[in-house]
């Protein structure tokens, strides 16, 4: 009885102990399962974390690379701007340099044309200017008695003596341009006409158009006139619907030419020669000869000056040039343009808008 008590209790020990172990080891295996899980999601949330950085990573590349390529197609973008901005101005310089060579060589071929003419108006005008004083003399004589007749008339009849209107002495001893530039073989410029004709020998009549009054008093504000000798003046200004250009001598005014453009500048020359300037041409005149062109250029004429040798100098808005000897030399730029004068040897530029002169040294 005793031995199965203790067998029992053994049995109930060894249950309890059974249970214990189990227990044990089932929470033993529970905890083991909950590090393996917490191992688990640890490696999962690193693994998590690590492709969130390579995203980040990757979306910093892509940023980078994307604001690389901007900043390289702004740098070629900026380098075409200034490869073209540099091919512009080389362009523009070199059409520069050509339109210069071009207008160089254009006024020096045109001047050497010209000079050639204008000495052939100097060798022809002695002759010319003979048979014009021949002329003058023969009518100045037929008016003055003319004169004296109607003054007479007027006198016997009690109405008062008028003198004989200037615009017939204005007239008297100037053939038209066709006559003289029948004597002289060349043709006058188209801008350039011919004054009234005056009547032959013996007549009574004279052809007139208006002319402007003698003396020195300009028919207009616009008149401008300059003195070549003791009471010897070229005048010129408007007339009529067109322009025009007198010589006034010993009181008389006559008529040299009847101009379509004004006259830019009017520089007298050896002898009775002059150059003046229309529109963009340089002529070359003597009383009682047809203008020649002595230059012609494709920018406006603004100032002429003529040098102690003979050069002339011609300004444009182009710049100045000066002409000498068949060659032409520029002397200026296009900030350096306007009427000119020689003053002890230097040529001074007017400015209009500054109102003021300038020195360009003259090689």
């Amino acid at each position: 009885m005793r031995i199965r008590r203790i067998d029992e209790q053994k049995r109930i020990q060894e249950q309890y102990q059974a249970r214990i172990r189990y227990e044990s080891e089932k929470r033993e295996a529970a905890r083991k399962q909950e590090e393996q899980e917490r191992v688990a999601a640890e490696e999962r949330r690193k693994q998590d974390q690590y492709r969130q950085a390579q995203l980040n990573l990757a979306a910093q590349q892509v940023e980078i690379n994307r604001e690389a390529e901007a900043a390289r197609q702004r740098e070629a973008a900026e380098q075409r701007r200034r490869e073209q901005e540099a091919e512009e101005r080389e362009r523009k310089r070199q059409a520069e340099i050509q339109r210069k060579q071009m207008l160089e060589a254009s006024i020096q071929q045109q001047l050497q044309n010209a000079t050639v003419a204008h000495q052939q108006v100097l060798t022809v005008g002695e002759v010319n200017r003979q048979q014009v004083v021949g002329g003058i003399g023969a009518l100045g004589q037929q008016l003055a008695e003319q004169s004296s007749q109607e003054r007479e008339h007027r006198q016997q009849s009690g109405s008062g003596w008028q003198p004989t209107d200037a615009r017939v002495l204005g007239n008297a001893g100037y053939t038209d341009l066709e006559e003289m530039s029948g004597r002289t073989g060349s043709a006058p410029h188209p801008s350039v006409t011919a004054p009234p004709a005056r009547v032959g020998a013996g007549a009574n009549t004279t052809q007139t158009r208006p002319w402007p009054t003698p003396g020195i008093s300009a028919t207009t504000p616009k008149d401008e006139f300059v003195a070549t000798g003791p009471g010897r003046f070229y005048v010129w200004g408007i007339s009529g619907a067109g322009y025009g250009l007198w010589l006034q001598q010993d009181g008389r005014r006559v008529l040299l030419y009847t101009l379509t453009h004004p006259i830019a500048a009017f520089i007298p020359a050896a002898g009775q020669s002059f150059y003046l300037t229309q529109g963009n041409a340089v002529y070359g005149g003597r009383a009682g000869q047809p203008l020649q062109v002595l230059a012609q250029v494709a920018a406006p004429i603004d100032g002429l000056a003529v040098g102690p040798d003979g050069s002339l100098f011609i300004s444009t808005p182009e710049g100045v040039v000066r002409q000498r000897n068949g060659q032409t030399i520029v002397l200026s730029g296009p900030d350096r343009h306007g009427p000119l004068r020689l003053n002890n040897k230097q040529l001074e530029v007017f400015l209009s808008a500054e109102k003021r002169s300038v020195s360009v040294v003259i090689p």
